[in-house]
């Protein structure tokens, strides 16, 4: 599990710490190509993170030497995209999130291309038909999702050959197909099923494996022109309706696979129709983001099966979304505790939060989509420290904490005191558990100053070998610590054997290397969740005697773990 946590040095008043001195407003390094090379040229563009309001996009261009500067940057959280012609940026770049002062290199690798030939059932060329390439997983074999549930994946257009030509695309494993809209043909049906290749329906469908740099020719396809069928029915609840343009999206999935099949709109009726759709099963939800939170809401998936057949009278109910609000506290230093870096200027902006859900409510989106991390939009607190998490359907909840730097750590999660209980309850311990449209307040996450971090290396007992997978996992030492659910982190180790923490409470821990399944994700649920696991391996690690204590701001490197 990736643990998320931030860096300040504020002086505090009353509990919330604000920056005292001039923080940093720039950020700025160099774009390499995958030769080393500056990327001279290249465009990039910054784009605050967080949901708030303030929200930042700039664009700028690198320099001969592939440098650039952003600046007047207000505290915050930002990502980088970087455009330059047949290039992308490399998966760990990509998902990174940067800060004012920072200084970072990022990497490009050249794109793979896929080019092909479209006809139809006759030999003849397709001229304009819309062919689409759907990336499914990474080169990890990590499942990806193509941004927002309503987006299907890039399209591109044949020309007056039938020929088309897909450049820069991102390393991945794809399927390519042509939709049933077959452009200036003007024979085909908007009720024809895509075809996939080579020449298929999308279960038995050839998957590409695209590397960087990799070029795939002769992906032709011969349009099939199979029957389609349609989706049909309304969709209902309460949405903006004064707002023509801001209608609900609905997003067909295929039930196995989760990949976006298609998308529509209700009209102002609120009926919607789905063409072109194979047999199969598949899970059909709606969404509505409106300008205000009141209405945003959303539906839970239904199940469609279609069989030879129209599928017609669904009725998708909107429920309006929940949301969690609280604020950020850091924690005052007690008398005689030193700082970290007594001249660190960040600020309280600069964290993100993220939900994630524990996927007990079955029917939900959460739920149907699983670990794919991209699906969850990450949220800062304003100056003030005070945050919302919104758009939250009906389930059970943590939250997570993604802090630059390495010197806070995560104190303590807390909702207020329920009934006639005179403590506050630990929202570390147990998930947060929400109704339709519930509006939860109170919660509160504290940092405090003096983490530690830990890297090193798992090594196997002589002669032997490490397995494919294995987790490393801390456990408190201190028996008052055993359900202090914030002291328990664990990680997935590197090819090499190496694993790093960050954001460590100091303190004594338990050490221990597990093995784990080929099919657990790097996201999965940790194991310290549940109250019987944590005592599992709190006996596993007791018995394998591993110990390590971490001081307050004690970087520890080159560890070694026996397994």
């Amino acid at each position: 599990m990736k643990a998320f946590i931030t860096v300040f040095s504020l002086l505090l008043l009353g509990g919330i710490a604000l920056a005292q001195a001039k923080p940093e407003t720039t950020i700025s390094g160099k774009v390499l190509l995958d030769d080393g090379q500056p990327a001279s040229g290249a465009h990039l563009e910054i784009n605050s993170v967080g949901l708030r309001q303030n929200r930042r996009s700039e664009s700028v261009e690198c320099d001969e030497t592939g440098g650039f500067k952003l600046t007047g940057l207000a505290p915050g959280s930002y990502s980088i995209e970087v455009a330059a012609p047949g290039y992308v940026t490399d998966e760990a770049t990509a998902r990174r999130v940067y800060r004012p002062g920072e200084t970072v290199t990022i990497h490009l690798v050249k794109g793979g291309v896929v080019t092909g030939k479209i006809t139809d059932s006759a030999g003849e060329p397709l001229v304009n038909a819309k062919v689409k390439l759907q990336r499914l997983r990474d080169l990890n074999g990590n499942r990806v999702r193509n941004g927002d549930t309503s987006f299907l994946g890039d399209d591109f257009h044949t020309d007056d050959r039938g020929i088309y030509r897909a450049f820069g695309l991102l390393p991945g494993v794809y399927v390519v197909g042509v939709d049933g809209e077959t452009g200036e043909r003007w024979l085909g049906s908007e009720n024809e099923a895509p075809t996939y290749y080579p020449s298929t329906t999308r279960d038995a469908a050839m998957e590409l494996t695209v590397r960087p740099g990799d070029e795939h020719s002769s992906i032709d396809i011969r349009f099939r022109g199979d029957a389609g069928r349609a989706i049909s029915g309304t969709v209902t609840g309460t949405f903006e309706s004064s707002q023509p343009f801001n209608r609900p999206g609905l997003t067909l999935l295929n039930a196995a696979t989760k990949e976006p099949v298609a998308s529509s709109s209700p009209n102002q009726n609120n009926a919607f129709v789905l063409f072109g759709i194979p047999d199969g099963e598949y899970e059909l939800f709606a969404r509505q983001i409106g300008r205000r939170e009141e209405n945003s809401a959303g539906s839970l998936p239904l199940r469609v099966s279609v069989k030879g057949a129209d599928v017609t009278g669904l009725s998708l109910r909107l429920m309006p979304y929940a949301s969690i609000s609280g604020r950020v506290v850091i924690e005052s230093a007690k008398p005689g505790e030193a700082k970290c870096d007594p001249q660190a200027k960040l600020s309280v902006e600069e964290i993100l939060l993220r939900h994630k859900s524990e996927l007990r409510n079955p029917r939900t989106l959460n739920a149907l989509l699983g670990d794919i991390d991209e699906a969850i939009r990450p949220t800062a607190p304003d100056e003030k420290g005070e945050f919302t998490l919104r758009q939250l359907e009906p389930d059970a909840y943590r939250i997570e904490t993604d802090l630059p730097g390495e010197n806070w750590f995560v104190r303590s999660m807390t909702l207020p005191a329920v009934g006639a209980a005179k403590n506050k309850t630990d929202a570390a311990r147990s998930p947060i558990t929400l109704k339709a449209g519930e509006k939860l307040t109170g919660l509160e996450i504290t940092l405090a100053e003096g983490a530690a971090s830990l890297s090193g290396r798992v090594t196997p007992k002589p002669g032997g070998n490490l397995p494919s997978r294995l987790r490393v996992h801390l456990i408190p030492a201190e028996t008052t610590a055993s359900d202090d659910v914030l002291r328990y982190r664990e990680t997935v180790i590197e090819k090499n054997g190496s694993f790093e923490f960050k954001h460590l409470a100091p303190g004594k821990y338990l050490m221990l290397a597990r093995s784990s399944s080929d099919t657990e994700s790097n996201s999965q649920r940790p194991a310290a969740f549940d109250s019987t696991e944590r005592t599992k391996l709190r006996k596993e690690a007791e018995a394998a005697n591993q110990q390590l204590e971490l001081l307050p701001c004690q970087h520890v490197k080159d560890h070694v773990l026996r397994f």
